[in-house]
């Protein structure tokens, strides 16, 4: 019997068996499961009805393994996944460098130190933000509290030039030609 859980087997591979006999030998082929990497299979052996039920890790290339023929054991095979984990990468647009990170599939980024300070102090501009796309197009800003990582990530940070006032005292005068912003 098979543990699985979230799989399914690639394209190109036909199901599973689920039983075998002594005179064939068989092939259990790896699973698939979106955003996890297969790291092989937990083998159960029990060789009786009320006999001690053997486990092993195995991790073999390929994934897939054989059962040999004239094998007599009951066998049941438990899928072992690890998470994916996806690079973060940050474009600070002419700030200090921060750092990339490694993060795993659905979670969070690290909020460090050097990203609690970004944009603190850039002369004449100010910070708006992380955005996913480099032309920092509508909706595309990043939410460090909300936001979860579910691929390969790359994060632009936004600034924005500070705009000054132009006070005029005209002392009875009128300007003409006056430009709107």
């Amino acid at each position: 019997s098979y543990d699985y859980i979230g799989w399914a087997l690639p394209d190109w591979v036909g199901p599973n068996p689920v039983t075998y006999d002594v005179e064939h030998s068989v092939t259990i082929y790896a699973p698939k499961k979106t955003w996890y990497t297969f790291k092989g299979w937990k083998e159960y052996v029990k060789s009786g009805e009320n006999s001690r039920t053997f486990v092993q890790d195995i991790f073999e290339s390929g994934n897939s393994i054989t059962i040999a023929a004239w094998a007599t054991w009951h066998k049941k095979y438990e899928a072992q996944w690890t998470r994916n984990s996806y690079t973060v990468s940050f474009y600070p647009n002419g700030w200090s460098d921060i750092d990339s990170q490694s993060v795993l599939y659905n979670a969070k980024i690290e909020l460090t130190t050097a990203l609690q300070n970004f944009g603190s102090s850039k002369e004449w501009y100010t910070f708006d933000g992380w955005y996913t796309t480099s032309n920092f197009a509508d909706w595309t800003d990043f939410d460090f509290e909300n936001d979860v990582v579910t691929d390969r990530l790359n994060l632009y940070a936004k600034w924005d030039k500070d705009r000054y006032t132009i006070t005029y005292d005209l002392d009875g005068g009128e300007l003409t030609n006056q430009l709107d912003d």
